[in-house]
């Protein structure tokens, strides 16, 4: 049996998303016979790439449509060529018309497209390419919804708490990384295959000996702040970014950012830092790639507190201890998986703007129960 699981984008609907391979694979009892591929984004590709529980992922690049760096005869010929895969079951878990017409153009004449009904969908519209399609609420936990999809197609009834036992989702591939280091200077520490748990705390030790050198301080912990997010209402507060490295002097804080706008931002709030005697905070490396923050989640970071965002979504599927601080009641149970090391932290529900001091001591109680 082939099956296809498209979901195109983004870079958090994936991670939502990378638990179904090893899901299938473990529910279906002959699972040797099932062959998984992936259609995604280009853009994207790397947050699933090196699944073992993956055959082949087909990269498409549609968001290159909209910044005219391809045309849509490439994208047509891309999915030509997919289709001579011959999948017997498709499941479209994005829900938009343009996953649903990418769903249609590489099926062939035996293949049996699912996705999301009508009122389930994110595009209505969508729903017309299916052959079958699953009734839940849009606003339901996303998880729960992407669960509801693959418990209808293959008639099990796996959960939430299934998903936990299987976490991390996330792989890399150790040998093809070296070990980022402050400052971008290079390290000649490669990671490799046969890497072991020994190994990774004496990589972890040697990272935190070396920003400790360099800054004349103690570190016992290293922490991701995402800090931005799609809209700048939600973004996280200096003033909670400076209090949060008062707070927890033995952490050191690196700030994640996913633009030159955001970067810049992030080298006026280091450089505010240090008028303020604030020496644990400095930014990730320039490169900042997708394979980049994999490996730095998976091997160097104790913990991740972010703003509904990807990259945090990415700490909550690599299986660390992640804090996400929302700003909307609606978006709280919705986006997060539900596990004992992912909590969620509501900044605000009304027009009022949150009280930094008391988020510091909700962030300080859920750092003490992880």
């Amino acid at each position: 049996m082939k099956i296809a699981i498209v979901r195109l984008t983004s870079l958090g609907d994936v991670v939502f998303a990378s638990f179904i391979p090893q899901l299938i694979k473990k529910y279906i009892y002959n699972n040797k016979d099932i062959i998984i591929d992936w259609i995604c984004d280009k853009n994207f590709a790397d947050i699933i790439n090196h699944n073992p529980y993956i055959n082949k992922i087909h990269s498409i690049p549609i968001r290159d449509l909209k910044k005219k760096k391809t045309t849509l005869q490439n994208v047509y010929k891309i999915t030509k060529d997919i289709k001579k895969e011959n999948y017997d079951i498709i499941i479209d878990i994005q829900g938009t018309l343009k996953s649903a017409i990418i769903s249609k153009l590489i099926s062939v004449s035996n293949s049996y497209r699912y996705g999301f009904s009508f009122f389930s969908a994110r595009e209505k519209l969508a729903t017309f390419f299916y052959h079958k399609t699953v009734k839940i609420n849009y606003q339901t936990n996303i998880v729960e919804r992407n669960l509801a999809l693959i418990n209808a197609v293959f008639k099990i009834n796996a959960s939430q708490i299934s998903i936990t036992n299987l976490l991390p989702t996330i792989f890399i591939n150790k040998k093809d990384y070296t070990l980022p280091s402050q400052n971008n200077q290079s390290d000649s520490n490669e990671i490799n295959d046969n890497i072991d748990n020994d190994q990774k705390t004496e990589i972890k030790k040697k990272f935190i000996e070396n920003i400790a050198n360099q800054n004349d301080i103690n570190i016992d912990y290293i922490a991701l702040l995402v800090p931005f997010s799609s809209s700048k209402k939600k973004d996280m507060k200096e003033e909670l970014i400076y209090g949060l490295a008062k707070k927890f002097k033995n952490i050191y804080f690196f700030i994640n950012y996913g633009s030159e706008s955001e970067k810049a931002r992030v080298d006026g709030i280091i450089e505010n830092a240090k008028k303020l005697n604030i020496h644990n905070i400095d930014k990730i490396n320039d490169k900042n790639s997708i394979v980049d923050m994999k490996f730095l989640i998976l091997f160097i970071i104790d913990i991740t507190i972010g703003v509904d965002s990807g990259i945090t979504h990415l700490s909550s599927f690599c299986n660390l201890k992640t804090i996400v601080l929302f700003y909307q009641a609606k978006n709280v149970y919705r986006n997060i998986i539900q596990n004992n090391k992912s909590l969620s932290l509501l900044l605000k529900n009304d027009d009022n703007d949150y009280n930094t001091d008391l988020c510091l001591q909700s962030i300080n109680n859920m750092i003490n129960i992880i």
